[in-house]
């Protein structure tokens, strides 16, 4: 009963002054239900609607007129175009529908068959990558082929062509002309190193976000934190893979491995290999793609805050640095500094990687933190959409400031007080 009077008196609040009222064009106080927006009438189509009552005494007439429905439609146009636009980068009910089911699906997975989770991992690249190469190539207003020339894809595209290599090999090649297992120890120790080193640390330092929706975000998700899961079956469970598998996986030699001289050596040295070549392609061909409509990694880093940055310690100008990124024109010095500091996190991460094969609770520690912290991103990102995105829109629509309230559109001067206000 208190709820339901505090809410009566809610609706019958007392009029503004006279003198506030004729500055509020859009406070319509009336204790009536008729909607704001006038009929559709085509008899009247430019009289303003008026709200009238007599059951109340705190009522008023209120008049819509034809620049307040303007107003409103343009705010209504602008929320429908902010729908359209979430909807074009993915935001639909079969994607939602898809996301939801595959991550459940590889939760269950890696809980209840970890012996088969490697081939989880193989069916998930072969959805995930065409629907990403599918958008990179339709990318604008510059395409994103060479995305796929980063480290993280590259160990990604290894890892797969090994597994599958090692299926073919099974099914067709003579046990007596196979791999040998020396090959076989120094192809999954540097493995190690890079699928729990910079590709699993990768998860937390560049944000990526669980987000159901968005494909693009799962494949980038996929290709930091699945090497990892695929890892720890594989180590921490080998016996139980070879079982299963026993002329694919032979992994005895995982308790053997030494930290230093397999894991961190032998992933040191891919690495290095992919760091001259794509350095020097990126210095020679890379940094003119963009003037032909391509992307690259670096350039989209550059046009983010690791750019600013960037320009901060080389003591770039401002206005420069606005110039370089409105053309995609960067100096050379910025792929240098870049593809060291892309090193230095590298080398890093891969000495980290040797923790995680000191102990399998470190490993699954580390990895459900990486995986917690991409739900997290994808809540605050889904906070985002349904609470601040059509708010931020409306406001800018309105010129409203993103540190103010709605009584940025409505200032007066109350008499005898020279000083402005606002609605509160």
């Amino acid at each position: 009963a208190n709820l339901a009077q505090a809410c009566r008196a809610a609706s019958q609040p007392e009029p503004p002054p006279p003198h506030i009222r004729e500055r509020l064009p859009f406070l319509a106080m009336a204790d009536t239900q008729q909607p704001l927006l006038p009929s559709s009438n085509p008899a009247e189509p430019n009289e303003p609607t008026s709200f009238t009552s007599s059951s109340s005494p705190n009522s008023f007439i209120r008049h819509v007129t034809p620049e307040e429905r303007a107003v409103v439609n343009r705010c209504l146009n602008a929320v429908e175009s902010k729908g359209e636009e979430l909807q074009r980068k993915g935001m639909t009910k079969a994607n939602f529908i898809f996301g939801v089911t595959n991550t459940l699906f590889i939760a269950w997975s890696i809980g209840a068959i970890p012996q088969h989770f490697w081939i989880v991992y193989l069916l998930e690249v072969s959805m995930l990558f065409p629907m990403r190469w599918r958008n990179q190539t339709r990318a604008v207003p510059l395409k994103q082929h060479f995305f796929w020339l980063d480290f993280c894809w590259i160990a990604n595209f290894v890892l797969v062509i090994s597994m599958v290599g090692m299926v073919f090999e099974s099914l067709m090649v003579d046990e007596a002309n196979r791999v040998s297992d020396e090959f076989r120890r120094w192809l999954f120790s540097a493995g190690w190193g890079i699928g729990c080193g910079p590709l699993l640390f990768a998860t937390g330092l560049l944000g990526n976000s669980l987000l159901f929706h968005d494909l693009d975000n799962t494949a980038a998700t996929l290709i930091h934190l699945c090497p990892s899961l695929v890892l720890y079956t594989m180590g921490w469970q080998h016996r139980l893979v070879h079982g299963a598998w026993p002329s694919i996986f032979m992994l005895e030699y995982f308790k053997a491995m030494d930290p230093w001289r397999d894991i961190f050596r032998n992933a040191a040295t891919i690495y290095t290999v992919w760091l001259a070549v794509y350095t020097v392609w990126l210095l020679v061909h890379g940094m003119r793609l963009p003037s032909k409509g391509y992307d690259t990694i670096f350039h989209f880093n550059m046009r983010s805050s690791m750019g600013a940055l960037f320009a901060k310690c080389l003591r770039t100008p401002k206005d420069k640095y606005k110039a370089m990124v409105a053309t995609n024109d960067f100096p050379r010095s910025y792929a240098l500094l870049y593809m060291c500091g892309h090193a230095l996190g590298v080398y890093t991460t891969i000495c980290c990687s040797l923790l995680l094969f000191m102990s399998k609770y470190i490993h699954f520690s580390i990895c459900a933190f990486m995986t917690f912290m991409t739900i997290y991103n994808g809540a605050s990102r889904y906070t985002f959409y349904i609470i601040k995105s059509y708010g931020i829109v409306l406001r800018k629509e309105l010129g409203i400031p993103l540190n103010r309230r709605g009584s940025a559109l409505v200032q007066w001067e109350v008499p005898g007080d020279e000083a402005a206000t606002g609605v509160p």
